[in-house]
């Protein structure tokens, strides 16, 4: 997710992360051996699946989109050593990891292996000068192999982003629908789907790391939008409150204390609860 996020906001391409591993690698859902689930067509709403990271393409975001159209309970933002622990411990039906780390564990079965994912890279923001970017550039290539090899880093091409994004499409637009913080979580949207639509319009540091933003509305009012920095750095294209100025942006979850004035306001405390719309969701 990050390499494409990086490409789409400008940054230049510098070198491959992983050059030991293969270009592109897969997600995988997952079970124990002995569960009654042969495939995803089983999932029911109370099916328990966990999920890792919210940025995690491999443990999140293909499980987002192959989870398409269904309604099961979610345990989110664990690490992989964690869902296989949950799986493992039936404290979770299913899981979602990279398929080569768990294809040959006999303790569990694959039940979906998702599309090719795009490998990740070294990528130089566009904030930097070009003196900079290439004093940068020279320093990266011209490393010892010792320090590239501790790094995991070393040059090669630039991965091809343009399938994958068709598929974070759809990802995104089922996340501006989906409810993380109730169970079960519906993946899919429908003409009921609640949330409110609108632009960042400005931001505030408030101070012991919460930002303000300024959201304008669809309904033309406004609405102050309070968010800590710490759940603005896992949200899909919104890190910072640099990035997610003057985006289209779905809040879900999250009912707004209407003021006197005409505006609300609202505060986001699960990074699920804003989601960063791409041109034309």
């Amino acid at each position: 997710m990050n390499g494409m996020r990086a490409k789409d906001n400008s940054y230049k391409w510098l070198a491959r992360m992983y050059p030991k591993y293969p270009l592109t690698f897969q997600s995988a859902l997952f079970v124990r051996s002995d569960s009654l689930i042969k495939s995803i067509e089983d999932i029911k709403s109370t099916t328990t699946i966990a999920l890792g990271d919210y940025n995690s393409a491999s443990s999140f975001y293909m499980p987002t989109y192959d989870l398409y159209g269904k309604s099961t309970t979610v345990t989110a933002g664990h690490r992989s050593s964690k869902i296989r622990e949950l799986v493992a411990n039936k404290q979770a039906d299913i899981g979602a990891v990279v398929y080569s780390t768990i294809k040959d564990d006999p303790q569990f079965r694959v039940i979906q292996i998702s599309r090719e994912i795009p490998g990740t890279g070294v990528y130089l923001s566009p904030k930097l000068s070009p003196t900079v970017q290439k004093q940068i550039q020279n320093i990266l290539e011209n490393a010892p192999k010792k320090i590239k090899e501790q790094a995991n880093y070393d040059t090669g091409k630039e991965p091809d982003y343009k399938e994958f994004r068709t598929i974070a499409l759809r990802a995104d637009q089922v996340l501006s629908c989906a409810n993380f913080s109730r169970n079960p979580v519906q993946f899919f949207c429908n003409a009921t789907s609640q949330g409110i639509l609108g632009r960042v319009a400005g931001f505030t540091n408030q101070g012991n790391g919460m930002i303000r933003l300024r959201l304008e509305r669809e309904n033309h009012k406004t609405c102050q939008v309070f968010v800590s920095s710490q759940t603005l750095n896992k949200i899909t294209d919104g890190s910072s409150p640099e990035i997610v100025n003057r985006k289209q942006v779905k809040i879900i979850g999250v009912e707004p204390i209407e003021l006197e004035d005409g505006t609300c306001q609202l505060t986001i405390e699960n990074p699920t609860q804003l989601v960063v719309l791409q041109p034309g969701a």
